[in-house]
Parts: structure tokens; sequence; C-alpha cells
């Protein structure tokens, strides 16, 4: 036999930087694990942090300081551009128009008892195959502890010269639509208040304490069976709104009648023409 050829073999390096430690992969994934957590918890603490001051922030305003009213100050654009150019130009047509009823926008009740109250929006609902709907009323209810705030928009162009005026039907009329609760003595009176401010109210946060702040006294109201009282008129802009509240005139004073119809029934307001 021949003999084999000696092999040599290379023996590797056995020193520390060669070998793999198998516990490196795992110290690397909870390494990540807690960067992970800590950002986590930062980010939340945050956001706890920014929505707490958002909250306290619009907590402490008032109605026309909220984000919805904000967004209601800005002037709407008006629909009849160039209006002014063509019934003050030689085209104008000498037509006359009868007044508008003008169905309030908005009405909603504030206490002098409990000045942080704020009244619920449509309370009562009809029940139909499609669920519950709210009640599209208009509650004018003044007593000595309640009154009443009201809102309008100006409507149309050229009507511009507006009045409010207060409609109660006679008793043996009153129906499914309007339900007069209360009327103390067949005649109340009650004091008609413009309130400071142009923009949009927000029913949800308005409250005696948030409301906006009583700036003439219009007139007084009186309030009997068919019947029906206006106070003087007093200029209205396109577009515009116009608050006011309703409160009592005298220690007698009780009335409470709900609307449910678009008419002019209850508290409206009429726009006459101006051009």
């Amino acid at each position: 036999m021949l003999p084999q050829p000696h092999t040599r073999y290379t023996l590797l390096r056995q020193d520390a930087e060669m070998i793999e430690r198998p516990t490196d992969g795992i110290e690397n994934t909870y390494r990540l694990f807690r960067y992970s957590t800590i950002v986590l918890l930062a980010c939340a603490v945050l956001n706890v942090f920014l929505v707490l001051a958002l909250f306290s922030h619009n907590n402490g305003e008032g109605v026309y300081s909220s984000p919805a009213s904000h967004t209601s100050a800005v002037e709407m654009p008006s629909m009849y551009i160039n209006f002014d150019t063509l019934y003050n130009g030689t085209i104008r047509e000498d037509r006359t128009f009868p007044p508008i009823v003008n169905i309030p926008r908005g009405m909603s009740q504030v206490s002098s008892v409990q000045p942080t109250k704020v009244f619920p929006q449509w309370p009562e609902s009809w029940l139909t195959i499609y669920g519950s709907v709210p009640i599209n009323s208009r509650r004018l209810w003044v007593s000595p502890e309640v009154s009443t705030i009201v809102q309008f928009r100006a409507m149309d162009y050229g009507m511009e010269n507006c009045s409010l005026a207060l409609t109660i039907p006679p008793p043996e009329e009153d129906s499914a639509d309007v339900i007069v609760s209360e009327l103390r003595e067949d005649k109340a009176r009650v004091d008609v208040w413009a309130l400071s401010t142009s923009s949009r109210l927000d029913l949800q946060m308005l409250s005696l304490k948030t409301r906006p702040p009583r700036a003439a006294h219009v007139g007084v109201l009186a309030a009997s069976y068919n019947e029906t009282h206006q106070l003087p008129s007093f200029s209205c802009r396109s577009g515009s709104y116009h608050a006011f509240e309703l409160s009592c005139a005298g220690s007698g004073c009780g009335l409470d009648i709900t609307v449910l119809s678009q008419t002019a029934v209850g508290l409206y307001m009429l726009q006459y023409q101006t051009k």
C-alpha cells in the first residue's frame, strides 16, 4: 500500500471577539422595547395635557367665544350681489311687497335661580317608523324666575325694517299646533331687551351666566288672547343676526306658549320693504 498523505488542519480562532453571545439579540430587543414604551408614555402624557388645557380654555369662555361661535362670527357672503346698483339705478321697478313673517332661528330659556343651567334643546320627540324625531317647537316661557332668549336672522333683500310681534289665538282655537300652558290674568306684560351680539348664539352652552349682555330696552309686549301686539321697528340689514331676551315686566307676569307650526303665532318678526 502506498502511504496516505498527511493532512493538516488549521484551527479557527477561539477569542472573545469571534464568539457570539446568544444573549445579545435578546438584550437588543428589550432595549428597543424600553425606548418604545418611554416614547409612547411621553406622547400619551402630552396628549392628556393638551386635552385638559383645551377643555379648561373653552370651559371658561362664553357663548360668543366658543369654537362654534368663532366660525359663526364669520360674515356669510351675500346672495344679493350688485342688487344695490340695480335698485339705485334707473331700472328700478316701483313695486310694493307685503311684510315677511320671520320665524325665530332659535329659542331657549335661562334661569335666574340657576344661572349656570343650560336648558336642553328639543326635549320632546315624535316616535315614527324611522325612529325618534325631535319636535321643532318654539316655546315662549316667561316667569319671575325664567326668561326666554330668542334669535332671528334677517332674510331677503330690501326688507330691512323689522318689528317684533306677539300673537296669541283665542282660547277656543287652542289646538295641537298652539299650546297655551299659562297666561296669568289674561294679560301678561313682557319686557323685551336687545342683546349685545351680532353672531349666531350657541344654544348648547346658553345660560344666564353665558348669555350676551343686554344692550337696550326695546319695549314691552302685552300678551293677551285673540290679539297681536307689535314693538317699534328697527333697522335689520339683510343677513344680520338679532338676539333678544324676554323677561317679566312686573310681579304678576306669567306666560308659557308653545307653537309647533311655522306660522305667525307666538313670537315672530315682521320685515317690511325698504327698497
